[in-house]
């Protein structure tokens, strides 16, 4: 254990965001890119962690924008925004995580019988048109397909090397068999 840093907590992470804000107001724009692209990266980098991302930022706008317009002043609106931020940081972001995961529930609601035609055509759209362009401005994103392009060759090697193995094993134990039936 000796040589390993302890890591800061969530809650000091979001008060080291918020003096970088304060600090730098410019750097909000990359912050959210960086965010948002370790989001999409953690799903997977594809056209599920991208609708995982957009489902995710409808959600908390429409959260946010829902307290706005709840609030009867500015005033009310910050006690309510500090009030709320343990709450938020928590459950609430939880929830949102929750709901973003199933996003694609959204879309069948949304297309009704449609929807399974619209999430292929979505697909395939992504896979040939947009991944391209989208891996041109995100890098990162390629590095992670790469990453799950090798441990899923990596699992297919070790499944063939065990259907080998189980062959080999089956044709011994014929093997045997069969010379106890020579006998």
């Amino acid at each position: 254990m000796a040589g390993k840093e302890k890591q800061p907590g969530r809650l000091m992470r979001h008060l080291h965001t918020a003096k970088r804000l304060h600090a730098e107001p410019k750097s909000i724009g990359p912050m959210m890119r960086d965010a948002l692209v370790r989001v999409w990266s953690a799903r997977g980098g594809g056209f599920y962690g991208l609708g995982y991302v957009v489902a995710f930022i409808v959600i908390e706008v429409q959260m946010f924008a829902g307290e706005i317009l709840e609030s009867t002043s500015v005033a009310d609106f910050a006690v309510a925004q500090i009030f709320e931020l343990a709450i938020r940081i928590s459950f609430l972001s939880f929830i949102n995580v929750m709901l973003a995961f199933i996003w694609p529930v959204y879309v069948f609601d949304f297309a009704g019988g449609y929807g399974l035609a619209a999430l292929l055509l979505g697909y395939i759209a992504f896979e040939k048109l947009v991944r391209p362009v989208v891996e041109n401005h995100f890098p990162e994103l390629i590095a992670v397909r790469e990453q799950r392009e090798r441990k899923k060759g990596s699992k297919a090697e070790a499944k063939g090397r065990g259907r080998a193995r189980k062959a080999r094993k089956e044709q011994r134990s014929s093997g045997a068999s069969q010379s106890d039936n020579d006998e």
